[in-house]
């Protein structure tokens, strides 16, 4: 059976097209996923320069508290006394007044770095400070100032030496605690964010007593990090995926994205930055939880949208080329074919309306050529034997 070499190309030019398809359309998937990482990766430093940028702003208004409060000339004679009840009580208002803006701590340290009292925690006193913002302050004769761990929380904190008139009398510290940064954050962008910090710079006796009185995660909750503060309860599908100490450890200086995880009907991307102290030292890592399900079902729905374009184009291409090729080649080949039949059969009549300058086009001459000299050749033969018939 004869097959037609439409039929013949037909299967050529549907795969070749089909071919072509998918490989834009495995291109438009890979920009996708590069567009969702990049925009991942964007959350997370945008995360890190928000947080820092509320470090900045809280620090400048702790900065403008302690000054003024520096120039109150009552609070430096009752410290000059060494009567720590006096001060603790004529303190107690004050205090109240800076709790109200969100100072969380408030020390007169000596000039030795031994703290005098704690207006947060008059009960506590008599220990050597030896935090980072401290010594600046101490060895600069001027503000020191970052975020520090205390025995069971974050602290942003600032130090400066405490004069009465041209002596140093100590050193007074004024400290806010960072977990209303991440609320306030959420607030912003919507997100989840979490910090996390290694283990060995938290006393576990301490941690085991906040964890008791607050509900904070247990001291070993995650290997060899603690959650001090969350926005979100953190899954252990969520811990297993983002929370591996591998995975910790590698979050770069300007932030990384970890993984894209499922968590029930919800797709979720985690990442995260490092967490610095005063001294540029790394404590742990804030982690930025981003819910982009709506994302990935618009980008389902476009991708869907692609694969049936994708699909009508293949269909409408062909099409075209069926049309195209039927008209340039088959029809002139099939036109050929039956002149050539015909001529063969004795019909020198027959002519071949081709007029085209490719190879089809010479073909056409070339049979047109032929026909001729058949034609003139049938007719000389038939003139001679005819002549001989005559004569005999």
């Amino acid at each position: 059976m004869k097959l037609s070499i439409k039929y013949k190309l037909l299967p050529v030019i549907i795969i070749g097209i089909v071919l072509v398809a998918a490989v834009f359309f495995v291109l438009a998937l890979d920009l996708q996923k590069e567009h969702l990482d990049r925009m991942s990766l964007d959350s997370v430093q945008t995360a890190k320069k928000t947080f820092y940028n509320l470090v900045e702003s809280d620090n400048k208004m702790l900065k403008a508290a302690m000054t003024d409060f520096m120039t109150n000339q009552e609070f430096k004679d009752v410290y000059l006394k060494n009567d720590r009840n006096q001060l603790a009580q004529l303190g107690k208002g004050l205090f109240e007044q800076h709790k109200a803006m969100g100072l969380t701590h408030f020390y007169f340290h000596q000039a030795d770095g031994t703290t005098f009292l704690r207006l947060h925690n008059p009960k506590l006193f008599g220990d050597k400070v030896n935090r980072k913002t401290f010594a600046a302050a101490k060895t600069a004769n001027s503000w020191g100032t970052g975020i520090e761990l205390g025995k069971t929380a974050f602290a942003l904190r600032v130090v400066h030496p405490y004069y009465n008139k041209d002596s140093l009398i100590g050193y007074i510290e004024y400290g806010e605690e960072i977990d209303h940064f991440l609320r306030l954050m959420k607030t912003i962008s919507g997100r989840n964010y979490a910090i996390l910090v290694e283990n060995q710079l938290i006393d576990p006796v301490d941690w085991a007593a906040v964890s008791r009185a607050t509900g904070a995660p247990s001291y070993f909750s995650i290997p060899n990090y603690v959650m001090v503060d969350s926005t979100s309860e953190l899954t252990p599908e969520y811990q297993r995926q983002c929370l591996s100490e591998s995975i910790l450890k590698s979050v770069a200086p300007e932030g990384s994205v970890f993984n894209k995880i499922l968590s029930g009907n919800r797709t979720l991307v985690c990442g995260g930055f490092p967490l610095l102290d005063a001294g540029g030292a790394r404590l742990g890592v804030v982690m930025v939880t981003d819910d982009v399900t709506e994302l990935e079902h618009q980008t389902s729905q476009y991708n869907t949208k692609i694969l049936g374009i994708a699909a009508a184009a293949v269909l409408l291409i062909s099409l075209i080329l069926i049309l195209l090729i039927h008209k340039i080649v088959i029809k002139p080949l099939t036109q050929i074919v039956d002149v050539t039949t015909r001529v063969a059969g004795g019909d020198f009549t027959a002519t071949v309306d081709v007029k085209s300058s490719d190879e089809i086009g010479e073909l056409a001459e070339l049979i047109s050529g032929l026909r001729m000299m058949i034609a003139d050749a049938t007719r000389t033969i038939q003139q001679y034997y005819g002549g001989d018939q005559d004569k005999s």
